[in-house]
């Protein structure tokens, strides 16, 4: 080997060399490690928000199951109270109407 293409260090440069190495590893260790955690956290959510999305489902299924029984019944309610006007219509009519008949039958001219 030529001299021009030796690297002399210093004991100071190596230590310092050897200690930037084993932090980069420090370093490699610890990105690896939140990575980890990340996506531990991440699954977890995303569990938690499934079966948070799922449990309001299942609420808005039973709110509109509820509102669906009693929209029938208010149907149900008008359709009762529509027949009772139409059957009070009538009565009111065939009431006028034998009113009207016995008075004509009665009016002598």
């Amino acid at each position: 080997m030529s001299e021009s293409s030796k690297v002399t260090l210093s004991v100071e440069e190596l230590i310092n060399l050897t200690a930037h190495a084993a932090t980069q590893e420090q370093l490699n260790d610890t990105r690896k490690e939140l990575d980890q955690k990340i996506e531990a956290v991440r699954h977890d959510l995303s569990d938690k928000i499934e079966a948070v999305r799922n449990e309001l489902k299942s609420e808005i299924q039973g709110v509109r199951n509820e509102l669906k029984s009693d929209i029938q019944g208010v149907r149900i309610e008008v359709s009762s109270l529509k027949n009772l006007i139409i059957a009070t219509a009538f009565a009111m009519i065939a009431t006028v109407a034998g009113a009207a008949f016995w008075v004509g039958s009665h009016i002598n001219v």
